[in-house]
């Protein structure tokens, strides 16, 4: 793995860099997705007569889920020239699989249509597939900048038997310092060789990082890296080696030569997945280096914020969490990081779990945009509303914040909630945000 070691690299950066891959990839598929579903589509509606007997089969399979005011079984039938028959083939917790067979001249129909049709879907199961490659791989180069710029931060941790060069070697550096970044190349390239865990290990071994937040997630990282390793070096079907690295809960039912597809839902799981634990990583990391640095707070609430309006609650709840156990920020930023903890998990279901805790927090000292944003939690309407105008009035809160913030939407169907938004227009001015976000 070449790379300009030279250039400059710092938390920032790299996290950013980070960042801006992974929402190239999100953005990517979008864009591509959309395409090919729509042209699916297309293929679906040209042919939906011809796609009668996998509207029976659907109809048999689950009358439950059958959309009301489709077709009726009669009128499916009527339009099929041939008969369908239907076998159940399997019965399981999953549900039931079955053998359908097609007589007639709607066989020949039938199956040149599907042909069709799973031609439309090659191109999205090859989307799926190299947008994960290129998911490890900008993992895997984020990892490498961080171990990068430990190893600058450390050099001694290199050991004195990495400095031992040959006459030829000698020759071809400049300077001492074109040899010291030799050495740290020579080292990221070994660790980087190495599988997903050797990676996680070096920072558990070297920075002696924590790393507590990657307990419950760690096997569904390795199950992700090494099912690219599939898709590259063995067109995607399961080997011996993916069974024998891989947790038994995540291969269950898995065997040789089984074929592993990547479907839209696997994929933007493992996009959040490696996000979060990779920004984890670097901040752990970060703090680790300088545990004051006050820049680690404006990008850890940079990143919040930005998660928390993309709706992303599983990102925004581990970076909060990691902001409000980080002892180097302060009573304000940890707060803040409350605030946004406490709604992510609120906006997975689990408000119950926490009530009593975000209900018992003493808000007396608080900024009256923080209370506002704690009334809006805890649904206090009344008390949300009797605060706001002053809270305007004193530029706490901008109408732009109000009417954007997610941590109000449940305030937003409310009568009293439009009125303020209504206000004089030298109030809707767009003033710079404060740099904590809640």
């Amino acid at each position: 793995m070449k790379k300009d070691l030279k250039k400059e690299n710092t938390f920032t950066s790299s996290l950013e860099r980070f960042a801006e891959s992974i929402e190239g990839l999100r953005e990517f598929v979008q864009l591509v997705e959309a395409f090919l579903n729509e042209r699916k589509s297309k293929v679906i509606q040209a042919h939906r007569l011809e796609l009668a007997p996998m509207l029976l089969a659907f109809k048999y399979l689950a009358p439950e889920k059958y959309p009301a005011g489709g077709p009726t079984e009669e009128q499916l039938r009527n339009s099929i020239d041939g008969k369908v028959t239907f076998e159940t083939a399997q019965e399981s917790p999953d549900g039931k699989s079955i053998n359908m067979k097609i007589t007639g001249k709607a066989k020949k129909v039938y199956d040149e249509t599907i042909d069709e049709l799973f031609k439309t879907e090659r191109p999205i199961h090859l989307l799926y597939r190299s947008t994960l490659m290129n998911l490890v791989s900008a993992v895997e180069l984020f990892l490498s900048e961080l171990i990068h710029l430990y190893y600058v931060k450390f050099p001694d941790a290199l050991g004195a038997k990495d400095k031992v060069f040959s006459l030829e070697d000698l020759k071809t550096f400049d300077s001492v310092e074109d040899a010291r970044l030799y050495i740290i190349e020579s080292r990221i390239e070994g660790i980087m060789h190495g599988s997903f865990s050797d990676w996680v290990d070096f920072f558990r071994n070297q920075p002696k990082l924590s790393l507590g937040y990657l307990k419950d997630t760690m096997p569904k990282l390795v199950e992700t890296c090494q099912r690219r390793n599939l898709i590259v070096h063995n067109g995607g079907i399961v080997n011996s080696i993916y069974l024998s690295k891989v947790d038994k809960t995540l291969s269950h039912g898995l065997k040789n030569g089984d074929s592993l597809n990547i479907s839209s839902d696997y994929l933007t799981e493992k996009l959040e997945l490696f996000e979060l634990s990779g920004c984890l990583v670097a901040f752990e990391l970060w703090k680790k280096f300088d545990a004051a640095d006050k820049t680690r707070a404006k990008l850890l609430l940079e990143r919040i914020f930005y998660h928390v309006l993309a709706k992303r609650w599983d990102i925004s709840e581990g970076l909060s969490l990691f902001l409000i156990n980080d002892k180097g920020m302060s009573e304000e930023e940890i707060f803040v990081g409350k605030l946004n903890y406490w709604l992510s998990l609120k906006r997975k279901g689990k408000w119950k779990e926490i009530q009593s805790e975000v209900e018992a927090e003493d808000m007396s000292a608080a900024r009256i945009r923080y209370r506002l944003g704690w009334f809006s939690l805890c649904e206090r309407k009344d008390d949300f509303f009797r605060e706001l105008p002053s809270a305007l009035r004193a530029g706490e809160l901008h109408i732009s914040e109000l009417e954007e913030f997610p941590i109000f939407d449940e305030l937003r169907s409310d009568s009293r909630f439009a009125r303020a938004s209504k206000k004089p227009k030298r109030l809707r001015k767009v003033l710079p945000k404060n740099e904590s976000h809640s």
